[in-house]
């Protein structure tokens, strides 16, 4: 089964990786071209905090074209570069091949559905924790637990198999949908108040101003999924956002990360979804209307 990943940075890269050291034909496609160079050259290295560190030889290509249609396709660029990147690297998928998106964000499995058939995509969730450190070089900052799944469930359950025997644990569920909103109902309210405030994600939770502001986007959220009919698998989401804050006390957000290097960032496809999907089902989201209006303002300013 030849496998592509199209995106290598901390998450794709840190699957790939997994999933080469597991004997998996995986090719690493990527357009930072001192990234691929590394990799090609050295290999990617993985640091591990709790375990050795995993130097992979795996192939890399900014050169999607070279590759050819595979097998799997798993989409892992961000999410503002999706419907880019699945036109730019038509070559590497076919009739024949399934598309996986684990990415973050709520318009990932849409825009996907623009170039693939339904019964040959797959999505879900990660909670898997990577950083990029430097060109080939990531950082596993946790291990976590993936949730997949699609119409054809017996393709997610080959998938799944594979990323297990890769040590990536990874549960195959009837509809990715809910579980997808699970993890964004989190990223709905760190993600853009961090970004906004400069703080670290245990701040956001236990000062009362940044905290308010980030409970009433998840409220928003939550109110919009119901109206959609998504199933909302969380006892509570906005309780479930501090204890995550609480989590990773000392994180910086990667929405706090782009704006402080001047990066794009994904507000649209995750504030920004909120507003549009609140629009379609008639529920009004001032402040993710607002939070997405000012991350974007940042955004133009610089």
């Amino acid at each position: 089964m030849r496998v592509g990943i199209l995106g290598a940075g901390a998450l794709g890269g840190l699957f790939g990786g997994y999933l080469a050291a597991d004997g998996a034909d995986v090719t690493l496609v990527d357009v930072w071209e001192d990234h691929v160079a590394a990799i090609n050259a050295e290999g990617l290295l993985i640091e591990r905090p709790d375990r050795d560190d995993l130097r992979v030889t795996v192939p890399a290509t900014t050169d999607p074209d070279s590759v050819g249609p595979v097998d799997v396709l798993f989409v892992f660029v961000k999410s503002h570069h999706t419907r880019e990147a699945l036109r730019d690297a038509a070559t590497l998928h076919d009739e024949g091949t399934l598309v996986v998106t684990l990415q973050n964000g709520l318009t990932n499995m849409d825009t996907i559905r623009e170039f693939v058939a339904e019964e040959r995509l797959l999505g879900g969730a990660t909670t898997m924790g990577s950083s990029t450190e430097g060109p080939g070089h990531l950082l596993h900052t946790g291990w976590g637990e993936t949730k997949l799944g699609g119409v054809d469930r017996s393709a997610a359950e080959r998938i799944a198999r594979m990323l297990n025997a890769a040590d990536l644990r990874t549960t195959v569920v009837d509809d990715p949908e809910p579980h997808i909103w699970s993890k964004q109902f989190v990223s709905v309210g760190i993600k853009p108040v961090a970004a906004l405030t400069g703080l670290l994600d245990g701040p956001l939770s236990e000062l009362e101003e940044p905290a308010h502001v980030m409970e009433t986007l998840v409220t928003e959220a939550a109110a919009v999924a119901r109206a959609k009919g998504i199933e909302i698998l969380l006892d509570d989401p906005v309780a479930e956002t501090h204890r995550t804050c609480r989590i990773n006390y000392d994180t910086t957000s990667s929405m706090l990360e782009d704006v402080t290097l001047g990066r794009r960032t994904e507000i649209d496809h995750i504030n920004g979804a909120i507003v549009e999907y609140g629009e379609e089902v008639g529920v009004d989201t001032p402040y993710n209307r607002m939070a997405t209006a000012l991350v974007k303002g940042k955004e133009h300013s610089y």
